[in-house]
């Protein structure tokens, strides 16, 4: 498991998304302990949910809607109110100049960057 992690931490050292950042400033050492509550957020293409650690147990914690997942979706009203997961998922296709999804592609990425260029051309 640590190899498949590592690999994965120097696949995204390589692609740039850890800006160039030492892995002393990315990741905690191994052997050490931990103190207090241990967050895991899944930030999804399509759908992203938030763990807790309870002991020795992951415990998935439910949003507003009772539901374990929250689409990736963030929207923003004529009125300056953001909504975030289904309530920005549902009004999509009449507000789609305000709303904004599948956009983990581009994080940690400069504005610069060719790829997000290329993606700015369809927004």
């Amino acid at each position: 498991m640590f190899a498949a992690a590592r690999s994965l931490r120097l696949a995204a050292t390589r692609s740039g998304n850890y800006a160039g950042l030492p892995r002393s400033m990315i990741a905690r050492n191994m052997n050490s302990k931990v103190n207090g509550p241990v967050v895991g957020i899944d930030l999804g293409t399509t759908n992203s949910c938030v763990a807790v650690m309870e002991g020795k147990t992951a415990k998935v914690i439910e949003n507003s809607e009772g539901a374990r997942t929250t689409p990736s979706v963030v929207a923003f009203t004529k009125h300056g109110e953001r909504l975030v997961g289904l309530p920005a998922k549902r009004q999509a296709v009449v507000n789609s100049a305000n709303t904004v999804f599948a956009f983990k592609r581009l994080i940690g990425r400069k504005f610069s960057d060719a790829e997000v260029k290329q993606d700015a051309a369809h927004w």
